[in-house]
């Protein structure tokens, strides 16, 4: 600034020296040195007192600046332009860029504070397992970010994948629970895509679920290929504690159709009596490891020609769900007897049906001849 303060004085006394020479004229007296210096004195004096404040300003400007309070900055530059219009202390471009530098960080300072509160919301959202809003929110993170570059690409677009996998596992899960397993497979896939790319350490719970879409999808197609069975061809298995006297109808190995999925259970005999009937069964476990089954104690015995439902009494060989009969091994053999209230004298017909329609358990059009 000294620099300047000198060079303002030889400027001052330049200017000086040529208004005097403009102002000596034969019709006018000659000014007076005492003059010619006052002029001076009064323009160096004006020069350093504003550029005093010049200096001020400046390092206001400069320590708002750094203090991150851009409005207090730009204001104060702005009076550093002011001033330097005027008497040209220092080149304009530096403090225009500098005002500009204020703005930008203005503008900056006001996209983050936009992109605080949009990551908020989406925390909140995701929190509260509402993925779906909590993507839109981080989406809205990822425009700022990328326009301002404030750095934060890597954990806003892990949060994004995040939330698109949850959006998928929801959505597969809801068509899962709704019976439609293809429609479930297809976003538990993206699931798995997107998981595979993005390491995010989700493999066996995705792995298992498609697996078990894959089960549940077979099995609906197995579910809709009815097969006409075969009467049941081996021994038939006698219960220990039961008095077969007492039924006056039997019916031995009867025909019907079942589902292809329910081929390896397979009705022996109908025991009919007054009081009850009573329904045998053989089934072969077709599992390597960790095979077992149960009966649903809603299973109803239907009369074809009447529609009359028998509620299921009581079972013989068998867990009632949630409980499981465990097998021991693969080709094990299960004999068990479900027990319902009589049937009509003229019944012909009969459906046995387990209370969960998605459950391949049907024996329809079961003959009594």
């Amino acid at each position: 600034m000294k620099k300047l303060i000198i060079l303002g004085s030889i400027l001052l006394s330049m200017n000086v020296s040529s208004i005097c020479q403009i102002r000596v004229h034969t019709e006018f007296h000659p000014i007076s040195y005492d003059e010619v210096y006052r002029v001076y004195a009064e323009a160096t004096q004006a020069y350093n007192q504003n550029l005093y404040r010049f200096e001020d300003y400046y390092e206001k400007a400069m320590a708002y600046y750094n203090n991150q309070n851009y409005d207090m900055a730009e204001w104060n530059f702005e009076n550093c332009k002011n001033l330097n219009n005027r008497w040209n202390f220092i080149d304009k471009s530096i403090i225009e860029k500098n005002i500009q530098a204020c703005q930008n960080m203005k503008l900056n300072q006001k996209k983050f504070k936009e992109l605080e509160y949009y990551w908020q919301q989406g925390v909140q959202k995701y929190n509260q397992e509402n993925y779906l809003e909590a993507k839109e929110y981080f989406s809205e993170c990822n425009k700022i970010n990328s326009t301002y570059s404030f750095g934060y690409d890597k954990a806003i677009n892990d949060v994004i994948v995040d939330c698109r996998i949850k959006c998928d596992w929801q959505q597969g899960i809801q068509r899962f629970n709704q019976e439609r397993y293809s429609e479930a497979k297809d976003y538990f896939s993206e699931c798995a895509r997107l998981n595979t790319t993005y390491n995010f350490g989700y493999d066996k719970v995705i792995d298992d679920i498609i697996n078990e879409c894959n089960r549940r999808i077979k099995q609906k197609e197995d579910m809709s290929k009815f097969q006409q069975v075969i009467p049941f061809q081996g021994e038939i298995h006698t219960f220990k504690g039961v008095n077969y006297t007492n039924f006056s109808k039997r019916t031995n190995r009867p025909s019907y159709t079942t589902p292809v999925a329910n081929s390896l259970c397979k009705i022996t005999r109908i025991l009919q009596s007054k009081s009850e009937t009573r329904v045998e069964f053989e089934y072969v476990n077709n599992f390597d490891a960790e095979g077992w089954c149960s009966i649903n104690s809603m299973t109803k015995l239907i009369e074809k020609e009447t529609g009359k439902q028998l509620i299921l009494k009581r079972v013989e060989g068998i867990k009632i769900t949630p409980q499981k009969t465990i097998f021991s091994y693969k080709g094990e053999v299960l004999y068990f007897a479900l027990i319902f209230d009589a049937l009509s004298q003229n019944a012909k017909t009969i459906d046995i049906i387990e209370e969960d329609i998605n459950s391949p358990w049907k024996f329809l059009n079961i003959s009594l001849n």
